[in-house]
């Protein structure tokens, strides 16, 4: 019959003692992801979603627009928007401008604008790239102006805004570049009211941003397009409604100056099947 010794048995409590702490140790500092955690992080329109909105350019619901994201190519996101002047407004001012802009998720940071303008008063196509080591943006039509590192655009805001978890009294802070104008927007989360519509039955998380410059802004040096002449002014302020978890739905935006305002209410939402 085999005997074990005292020492034996110590040493044979130790190494199982030792190993019981290590499993502990590394319980604690390697957290477990929950089923829960999984749902939160997934990208809801990744695989393709479109929103429809009814446009109001000074209190008037003269356009439409049609707003479009897919990653095809993770980790890039792709988003196409389309602005369209209504039938009924196209003699008096049309519009069919069509917007691109493709954005790396893991920094959400845009690698690539473009945009095609069709107005009454311009035509313009171009496509800008930014390059971050250099902290300039370029285009392909021989434009540049400088950036901020962190600098993002409308789009990419958009959607980065809906990935994150807001509460009543947050702040947020986002640098974002408007074809060369560089703006610094400070906003804060809020309980919103629901929005009329087909979405007012969506409780809601209101976001007020306020503009300020973060580089000096100057006038351009080219025409641009209506919405982006709108939308990039020092007292412009911007109000994004979102819609509850998982989509964050945005049902509503607002950019409102002294002397403009445009609406983008959400008429339709759609996920590709």
């Amino acid at each position: 019959m085999t005997t074990i010794s005292h020492n034996n048995l110590s040493g044979i409590f130790s190494i199982r003692f030792f190993i019981v702490m290590l499993y502990c140790f590394f319980s604690f500092i390697i957290p477990v992801q929950s089923d829960e955690q999984d749902k939160g992080n997934t990208c809801y329109f990744c695989n393709g979603e479109t929103l429809k909105y009814n446009m109001k350019f000074n209190g008037m619901s003269t356009a439409q627009s049609i707003l479009y994201a897919e990653s095809e190519d993770p980790p890039f996101l792709e988003i196409n928007w389309d602005l369209h002047s209504k039938t009924v407004y196209k003699l008096l001012f049309y519009v069919d401008n069509h917007y691109y802009a493709k954005v790396d998720m893991n920094i959400w940071l845009p690698v690539k604008l473009a945009k095609k303008v069709k107005q009454k008063n311009i035509k313009q196509s171009f496509e800008t790239v930014y390059d971050r080591k250099r902290l300039i943006a370029q285009t392909d039509n021989g434009l540049q102006w400088p950036i901020k590192n962190n600098c993002m655009d409308l789009f990419s805001m958009l959607y980065h805004l809906r990935t994150r978890e807001l509460a009543p009294g947050d702040s947020l802070i986002y640098i974002l570049d408007i074809e060369s104008h560089v703006w610094k927007l400070t906003g804060k989360v809020r309980e919103g009211e629901k929005v009329k519509g087909p979405f007012q039955d969506l409780n809601i998380r209101q976001v007020d941003f306020s503009f300020t410059p973060e580089l000096p802004v100057k006038d351009r040096t080219w025409k641009t397009d209506l919405f982006t002449n709108r939308i990039s002014q020092p007292d412009t302020k911007l109000t994004v409604c979102l819609g509850p978890p998982p989509e964050k739905l945005p049902v509503f935006l607002k950019f409102e100056t002294k002397k403009t305002s445009v609406e983008m209410l959400l008429d339709e939402y759609s996920l590709k099947k």
